[in-house]
């Protein structure tokens, strides 16, 4: 009988350990997308433009607000209806809002712009508007106002 507890402890122990063990490594860690890339779509008044980007999240200061900083690129055109056609390419710091699905995306930077004024120009660049995005998924939707895509619609890929 003493024989038969200790096996039954021992068995009892291993199949713990196991199951323990394994239940320890299937926990998934959520891996966050780090990269984005998107169209864009904009029209203001006499303008429309079109912008392939870019973005890499570069900083996560933690603040309950704004808590992520990502660095964008940006090339794209524009055609007006007097006879103004271009290409811009922005550079912009994009702040972030933390949330689970809906967040401001609110950037700042500069445009080099051929076409837009009597030659080249070096303007600034910003946005406001809404990002929709989970953590968990990696399609994302922009949505705002900002210089030089005026009123944009965006929808990418984040990776």
């Amino acid at each position: 009988m003493k024989i038969e507890r200790k096996a039954m402890k021992k068995t009892i122990t291993i199949l713990l350990v196991l199951v323990m063990g394994i239940s320890a490594f299937s926990q998934e860690t959520i891996e966050k997308n780090k990269t984005t890339v998107y169209a864009t779509v904009g029209y203001g008044w006499v303008l429309t433009s079109t912008h392939i980007n870019a973005e890499r999240l570069i900083w996560e200061p933690g603040h309950t607000l704004f808590n992520e900083l990502w660095l964008r690129g940006s090339f794209g055109a524009f055609s007006g209806i007097f006879d103004i056609d271009g290409y811009s390419a922005i550079v912009s710091a994009q702040s972030i809002s933390k949330g689970n699905k809906l967040h401001w995306d609110i950037g700042l930077g500069f445009t080099y712009s051929h076409g837009m004024t009597s030659g080249n120009a070096l303007l600034p660049a910003g946005n406001l508007g809404l990002r929709f995005q989970k953590p968990d998924n990696s399609l994302l939707v922009r949505a705002g106002v900002g210089f030089p895509e005026f009123v944009y619609l965006s929808a990418g890929y984040a990776f």
